[in-house]
């Protein structure tokens, strides 16, 4: 355990993305704080958390997490928070069908605005009977060059394992920081993305949020497997998995 912040050289912005009701804040609820509620209230905007820990290969570093409220009605809102980020969590529900079939979308959304950030798909709330197929989900992930893990907040299965693993995906992206440097970190984050994927409020001039249209979503044949493996959840609807 370190227990000094100020040793920690590198500091990892993590998006923690997808809809509302996955688990999102439950599982940096279990990671930051060791606990689980099972009524969790719904985040507003943004929450955020940062914790020291160790990742292999680049020892003491700090991650900050941002946990996006997932509801269509922070969309505008959640533009601002993807800058500079390092990885993304991709959350989805194993019980959540819909969760599933927006996974592209979240993907579209984040890398409008943060570049070609590595992503990680988690399968959440494994602790329940999972009702959809996650064997394809994961292949989806492959195929689309994505890291995949299960989680359960509820029992802490894998938790840590995943925000270890969003610390090696983003340490890949963070420059190193001095001592100190924290302050600056999100903003030098910022300038080494594309100058298009820079949010207006960086620039001197141009449209405010309000003003900017959301990027379009990729097409779905732009990432491989994933309109296949909806065309068959979409034959289950009442969530009875028998073909393979």
């Amino acid at each position: 355990m370190v227990d000094n912040l100020a040793v920690a050289l590198f500091h990892i912005k993590v998006i923690l993305a997808g809809d509302g009701t996955v688990g999102k804040s439950c599982l940096l609820r279990r990671y930051v704080f060791n606990d689980f509620v099972e009524k969790h209230n719904m985040t507003i905007g943004m929450d955020s958390h940062t914790k020291l820990t160790k990742v292999p290969g680049l020892g003491p570093v700090k991650i900050h997490t941002w946990d996006l409220a997932g509801q269509p009605q922070w969309s505008v809102v959640r533009e601002t928070f993807y800058l500079g980020s390092h990885a993304m969590a991709l959350v989805f529900d194993v019980n959540n069908l819909d969760s599933i079939r927006h996974l592209p979308d979240w993907v579209s959304e984040c890398r409008g605005k943060a570049g070609a950030i590595p992503v990680l798909v988690v399968a959440n709330k494994t602790d329940l009977p999972c009702r959809v197929p996650v064997d394809k989900i994961a292949k989806w992930a492959k195929d689309n060059n994505y890291e995949y893990i299960e989680t359960s907040p509820k029992t802490g299965y894998n938790v840590s394992a995943m925000f270890e693993k969003l610390g090696t995906m983003g340490g890949e992206l963070c420059p190193q920081e001095p001592l100190g440097a924290v302050k600056t970190w999100a903003r030098r984050s910022a300038s080494t993305l594309p100058p298009e994927i820079i949010t207006p409020t960086l620039r001197p001039a141009g449209p405010t949020i309000s003003e900017k249209r959301l990027p379009e979503p990729l097409p779905r044949s732009a990432q491989p497997g994933f309109s296949a493996v909806i065309t068959k959840f979409h034959r289950l609807d009442h969530l009875s998995i028998t073909d393979q």
